[in-house]
């Protein structure tokens, strides 16, 4: 119709010229490339981290009933344990006191725990006693007594002592790996996504603007 008019095509913008870079599109796409790629790593990390703790479990040497002396050979400056049997009947008790002498020389010390620990070998369940502790390699005389059962129906062992703090520092360490494998991929995409609509909305804006000031309009 005649008096008409059309409004002007858009001014046309070089995408370079708009800020903030498009590069922060890469960026976003780096981060959820690597929250995603983390996720496996740090499954397998976990797995690892559980095996590894499993592996802290004690190698059981030598077993004995309870009332009769038993002789191990024990070297000095390695952490030996005298451990028990838990049996069903007992509510998972396995007090004992136990008694050591040398037999080719030396010095032996008992030290009873001021902690619960227990570990699965061998098909049984085996509480921590007493830590030993020797002055010199040679061979020592063990005797252990339950509190509570007839002597003889008791079974005990040594074995490597367990390394309480190595073993829960693999332990909470394999839980936080699976954690970090649902919570970093997660946290990754959020961030990108906030990174990529933040960068769209301020280049659509700076794009609008540049328009404007190139065609005379403020």
């Amino acid at each position: 119709m005649p008096g008409m008019g059309y409004p002007p095509p858009p001014y046309p913008i070089d995408p370079r010229d708009v800020r903030p870079s498009r590069a922060w599109y890469l960026v976003a796409t780096v981060i959820a490339v690597l929250g995603i790629v983390a996720a496996p790593l740090l499954v397998v990390l976990g797995f690892a981290s559980f095996g590894s703790a499993i592996g802290q479990l004690p190698s059981l040497d030598t077993q004995f009933n309870g009332g009769a002396a038993t002789t191990v050979e024990l070297t000095a400056g390695k952490k030996s344990a005298i451990y028990a049997v838990v049996l069903e009947d007992t509510a998972g008790s396995a007090g004992a006191t136990c008694t050591a002498t040398p037999v080719s020389g030396g010095t032996i010390d008992l030290s009873p725990l001021s902690y619960d620990a227990s570990a699965t070998a061998e098909g049984s369940t085996w509480s921590i006693l007493y830590e030993i502790t020797v002055s010199q390699d040679g061979q020592y005389s063990i005797t252990c007594t339950s509190n509570t059962r007839v002597p003889g129906t008791d079974v005990y062992a040594i074995g490597d002592s367990i390394e309480v703090g190595g073993f829960m520092a693999r332990v909470f360490g394999g839980a936080g790996a699976f954690v970090g494998a649902i919570a970093v991929p997660c946290v990754g995409l959020f961030i990108a996504l906030i990174i990529a609509i933040v960068t769209g909305v301020r280049r659509s804006s700076h794009k609008a603007r540049l328009q404007r000031e190139r065609m005379g309009y403020r």
